[in-house]
């Protein structure tokens, strides 16, 4: 979900799909700190990303924020840690009812997408609890896959219902084509032109295996999201990495810590809506900027958050 989010900030592609370029609340039981390193490592935009903890009042803090913020997509990070005040009984159809109502409404009335992390039952993968939290969304994803960087992922709702691999590739997930356990055609296309600097367009799609249309889109896609790029003319083509997008100078995390695959994204998908791009200072405007000098907000409410200045000891 990490990586959804930041392409969401920065409107790049996501496993192959564009993004609306939109401004991000996450709202999380983490260490404020551990959230903003996976941010930068996935290449969030900082101008449209805000971290918050959900202090003593997860539904208060979390609706105050959104209202403050009109932010285009809001994570709930996790359903356990938002509904841990209320405490509500595993089976409890009318207490789970009632957590979930806010959240909806949220989606509704301040227009934005609502994606809620949830953790699955180990005994089938199905997210836990009520039946109410999947009543209440347009989409359930139940990820699998917790001992490697591939995951699968399994969808149903409102849309329809189908099923997928991703795998994490440097600091991306990309879409998995065939088996799991092979290679993705994005992987495939950098790899060639990593040994191959310089290469054309014919030669890659000589070099590459896959169809020829398939590869022509991957290529437009892998040039928009800047991980290679055409360094020579547009009737002589000479295409290169774009090294400084695919190795970034920040650490990494390990792979489980970088996306919670254990837990489950429940999404609620409003309506579309368009809005003006925040002007810096705004109530809209940057929320936390690059390492080491990185903004985050800590409180009880949304109200009294104070921002709070991370040192790059503290986050790296």
């Amino acid at each position: 979900m990490t990586d959804a989010a930041a392409a969401v900030s920065a409107g790049r592609d996501f496993i192959r799909k564009p993004t609306a370029k939109g401004s991000v609340l996450w709202g999380t039981e983490e260490h404020v700190a551990d959230v903003a390193r996976r941010m930068c490592d996935f290449g969030a935009h900082p101008d449209r990303v805000t971290v918050m903890q959900f202090g003593s009042d997860p539904p208060g803090a979390l609706r105050a924020e959104a209202e403050r913020l009109r932010p285009d997509l809001v994570v709930v990070d996790t359903l356990a840690a938002y509904a841990e005040q209320a405490a509500p009984d595993s089976g409890s159809a009318s207490a789970w009812a009632a957590i979930m109502r806010p959240l909806v409404r949220m989606a509704r009335e301040l227009g934005c997408a609502v994606v809620i992390l949830h953790h699955a039952r180990r005994s089938d993968g199905k997210y836990r609890d009520s039946g109410e939290i999947g009543a209440a969304v347009d989409v359930i994803a139940e990820l699998s896959g917790s001992n490697s960087t591939a995951r699968r992922i399994e969808y149903r709702g409102r849309y329809g219902r189908g099923k997928f691999s991703v795998r994490l590739e440097g600091h991306r997930f990309e879409l998995v084509d065939g088996d799991a356990g092979a290679p993705s055609l994005s992987n495939a296309m950098v790899e060639f032109v990593r040994a191959n600097p310089g290469c054309s367009h014919n030669k890659i799609m000589q070099g590459v295996p896959g169809s020829t249309d398939d590869k022509r889109d991957e290529l437009a896609i892998l040039e928009r999201n800047e991980k290679i790029a055409n360094t020579g003319t547009k009737t002589r083509h000479e295409y290169r990495i774009v090294e400084a997008v695919l190795d970034p100078p920040q650490k990494t995390t390990s792979a489980r810590s970088q996306d919670r695959s254990e837990d489950q994204a429940v999404l609620t998908v409003p309506a579309t809506r368009t809005r003006p791009e925040p002007e810096a200072g705004s109530p809209g405007g940057p929320q936390w900027s690059p390492v080491p000098n990185l903004e985050v907000r800590t409180g009880t409410t949304g109200t009294d958050c104070e921002p709070v200045q991370v040192s790059e000891e503290e986050v790296l």
